[in-house]
């Protein structure tokens, strides 16, 4: 009789152990929910990519700077010097939609990459071809040349800015100067002006290594792709003959 009960506690023990281990693990084990998450993520803020690395399943960075977080189905808890807030969320494939305190939105694209954890993540450059691709050309980029001569000098500066979802705006600026001189080499008198163009906006897709753009009027041009970073996103490319960088 001693040795049934003696045998039964044994066995209740070990049955709460086997449970409690269990437990740990399973609270270990990161929710699909929470794995999907993982890697690195940018948006366009005004012009400027804003990157949210996902690093592990409790801890993120944003703009570089790290805080822990815990996420349920619908939000986004961060700790922010000890106050958790809490930031509503949209997930959808390789689309991640945060709303900030005020009511801004912000959408980010998955942009690749290991979090700390190394639990992989999207390839840094999808096989999908077409508008797939889109998000890999994100933010601000710019153009500069010049000329001059023995009476002036000339310089242009084209900005193009690209949302990561297939739009993309831009403007242009210039300056020119010139000297006058008279039949004796002297200079008389000298002039600067400037120009300013903005407001356009037009279509872009990404394919490979080529992107394809389509103005207001209906006209269309293509872009050769001339550096990546390691991520996958586009740094610079050529287009009519000039060199654009982010």
């Amino acid at each position: 009789m001693i040795n049934v009960i003696v045998r039964a506690a044994v066995l209740g023990v070990l049955v709460t152990s086997i449970g409690a281990l269990s437990s740990a693990q399973q609270a270990q084990k990161p929710s699909s929910k929470t794995a999907s998450i993982l890697g690195t993520w940018q948006a366009s803020d005004g012009g400027e990519v804003v990157h949210l690395i996902f690093h592990t399943a409790s801890e993120l960075e944003l703009e570089g700077e790290r805080f822990p977080y815990v996420q349920t189905a619908k939000v986004i808890r961060i700790d922010e010097d000890g106050e958790m807030v809490e930031y509503p969320y949209v997930l959808k494939g390789d689309m991640l939609t945060l709303t900030f305190e005020g009511g801004e939105r912000l959408t980010f694209h998955r942009a690749g990459g290991r979090g700390l954890a190394g639990a992989p993540t999207a390839p840094a450059v999808p096989a999908a071809k077409g508008p797939a691709e889109d998000h890999l050309l994100i933010g601000k980029f710019m153009s500069y040349s010049s000329a001059s001569s023995s009476t002036g000098s000339s310089s242009w500066t084209t900005y193009a800015t690209f949302d990561g979802q297939g739009g993309f705006s831009w403007s242009s600026e210039s300056e020119h100067s010139a000297s006058q001189y008279d039949q004796t080499g002297t200079q008389t008198g000298s002039g600067l002006a400037y120009g300013s163009n903005s407001g356009n906006r037009g279509s872009y897709r990404v394919a490979g290594d080529r992107i394809l753009v389509r103005f207001p009027d209906g006209s269309e041009g293509e872009a050769l792709v001339k550096e990546r970073f390691g991520d996958g996103s586009i740094g610079a490319f050529t287009y009519d003959g000039k060199s654009y960088a982010r």
